[in-house]
């Protein structure tokens, strides 16, 4: 790849991902419907994985700018590789947590995973509820919702309402277990 494509990747997908992130910000990671309720990764968090492409991108292309005028003696491939990396990666974890949701409806949940096609699980389907190692950031750790049938549990992350959604399953044969 050329370096003025990568300085324009570099450049390119923070402004982009900024103008969407302004666009499409409600501010609200929790909806409630009359008929169901959404819960999305928080406004918050995805605000600042772009505002880390950002600056990272900016950085990247000072960087380029520098050593263009003799005043940082760096290897203009390898910077703007490491750059261009950090941002897509980031991007592509800001698209992914753009994504992820979880549908709560009177007799089933919804979840779109961070990656794949999105599931339906009815409540009379769930045979456990499990959470998933010690918390990161919160209180709350995450939650495995797995469905009879199905060897590969729904995976409820810490970021949402994990117990407003717990609550909302109304299983308490299977939350005491938890």
């Amino acid at each position: 790849m050329s370096i003025p494509f990568l300085i324009a990747i570099t450049g390119g997908i923070p402004i982009f991902s900024a103008i969407f992130q302004i666009v499409s910000d409600t501010d609200i990671a929790e909806r409630h419907h009359s008929h169901h309720d959404t819960y999305r990764a928080s406004k918050t968090f995805t605000r600042m994985l772009v505002y880390a492409m950002g600056c990272m991108g900016g950085a990247g292309i000072l960087v380029c700018l520098l050593q263009r005028l003799g005043l940082l003696d760096v290897d203009i491939p390898v910077a703007i590789t490491f750059f261009c990396s950090f941002v897509v990666t980031t991007w592509a974890v800001w698209v992914m947590f753009g994504r992820y949701r979880v549908e709560t409806h009177s007799d089933y949940l919804r979840v779109v995973p961070l990656l794949g096609r999105a599931r339906v699980i009815p409540y009379d389907r769930i045979c456990d509820i499990r959470t998933m190692g010690e918390p990161l950031w919160e209180s709350n750790p995450s939650v495995c919702v797995y469905e009879r049938g199905h060897r590969t549990p729904a995976l409820l992350w810490n970021l949402l309402d994990v117990e407003q959604i717990l609550m909302r399953i109304n299983r308490p044969d299977l939350l005491e277990r938890r």
